[in-house]
């Protein structure tokens, strides 16, 4: 696991746990990786931005049930 954010580790989890079983689906996310993995400095530079942001879920989560703080908004 090298995820940056919360979000993508829960992301990878559910991909883990329920993997993808139509061909078509797979293809498509193999290609989405191949994209990335071919543009190394592509790669980087979302990896870089995508963990300067919160967690996005949780926040949400927050704002919802009333709880968030003046913190989780910034």
């Amino acid at each position: 696991d090298e995820t940056v954010t919360p979000g993508g580790a829960r992301l990878l989890r559910a991909w883990i746990l329920n993997p993808l079983s139509e061909v078509e689906a797979i293809r498509s996310r193999l290609s989405t990786v191949r994209f990335l993995v071919e543009r190394g400095p592509l790669q980087s530079a979302l990896r870089d931005r995508l963990g300067r942001i919160s967690d996005l879920d949780r926040v949400a989560a927050r704002l919802e049930v009333g709880v968030a703080s003046p913190r989780d908004l910034g």
